[in-house]
Parts: structure tokens; C-alpha cells; sequence
């Protein structure tokens, strides 16, 4: 947000201003693109953000995003970004580039954090590639299962999961 305002200050009125998988990927003359945190560091080193209750209010006063039917205090959270894959039809690897996951630990130190300090007790996971890895994805269910939180996927699970009796067995047994 800092970064967001110091670009206002530098640039002309009417500018157009992005940041993001967009800015960073898509460079044109037509606009200036704001490099942050995200931007600058890779993603399996930046810590996930801790949020001010006046930022996490903001959200709890609209609905749940993709018709998604959260219930209480929830959050949105990403613990992967990218995709080993490089499909043809699929623009993730030139946005993110290979897979990278946050460390399960700083994950269950986070969400522990937002159950505790800023009373989330349902997270939205926006990865795109959340199940590529099974026991990993397993430890995840399990954290939010220690946790006593629910998780939803509007992004998907990745198919060759959900094929897994074991991955189902979790899914089915968690919050």
C-alpha cells in the first residue's frame, strides 16, 4: 500500500498505475508498474501478510468472494504459487514461473496467528496448484484440522488428487 502511494506521488494525474503478476509480466509504455514485496523477493521467502483488524474488517463487511459461502471470519490465503507444468493453454508459469510453496511451519505459525489474534476461522485458499504435492497437502489439511478451522478451494484441487483415497479420506475428515 506504501509502494501504491508513493507511485501516486511520482507520477501524473490520469497515470495508470499496476502491480501484480500483470504489471510485473505485461511492461508497456502505457503505464508505470509498482514493484513490491511480492515482486522483489521470492515468493517461498515472503512471510504472508499480518493484517490490521481494520483491514480484516473491511472484508468481513462484504460477501464471501466467488459466491463461496463463508461463514464468520474468514480470510483469503495463498501457502503455494506457481505450477511445474508449462501448458501451452495456461499463462501461470509466465506469471509465477515453477511451483514454490511457503514452509509448512511459518503456514501453521500464520494461521495459528489469525485464529488466535484476528479470530479467522475459515480460510479461502486462492493457490492454483494447492494439492500438487500430496503430502504436503495432507500436512495442510492437518494444520487447519489442529487448528479447528475450515478451508475452502475455489480455485480447484488439482484431479490426480482427488483420486488419492487417502487425500479424500482427509478432505472428507476435515473442518
Amino acid at each position: 500500500e506504501e509502494t501504491f502511494y508513493r507511485a501516486l506521488e511520482l507520477f501524473p494525474e490520469n497515470s495508470i498505475i499496476v502491480g501484480g503478476p500483470h504489471g510485473s509480466t505485461l511492461q508497456s509504455p502505457r503505464w508505470m508498474t509498482v514493484a513490491g514485496p511480492g515482486e522483489k523477493k521470492p515468493f517461498d521467502e515472503l512471510d504472508p501478510p499480518h493484517f490490521s483488524m481494520e483491514e480484516i474488517e473491511r472484508y468481513w463487511s462484504r460477501e464471501a468472494p466467488f459466491g463461496l459461502s463463508a461463514k464468520g471470519h474468514w480470510l483469503p490465503i495463498e501457502t503455494s504459487r506457481g505450477c511445474p507444468n508449462a501448458c501451452d493453454f495456461c499463462s501461470m508459469g509466465s506469471f509465477w514461473g515453477s511451483w514454490r510453496a511457503r514452509p509448512l511451519d511459518l503456514m501453521e505459525d500464520y494461521i495459528r496467528w489469525c485464529k488466535h489474534e484476528r479470530a479467522i476461522n475459515e480460510f479461502i485458499i486462492l493457490d492454483d496448484n494447492v494439492s500438487l504435492s500430496k503430502l504436503r497437502f495432507l500436512s495442510l489439511i492437518e494444520i487447519f484440522n489442529r487448528q479447528g478451522v475450515r478451508w475452502s478451494c475455489p480455485n480447484g484441487i488439482y484431479l490426480r488428487s482427488l483420486l488419492d483415497i487417502d487425500v479424500l479420506a482427509a478432505i472428507a475428515d476435515s473442518a
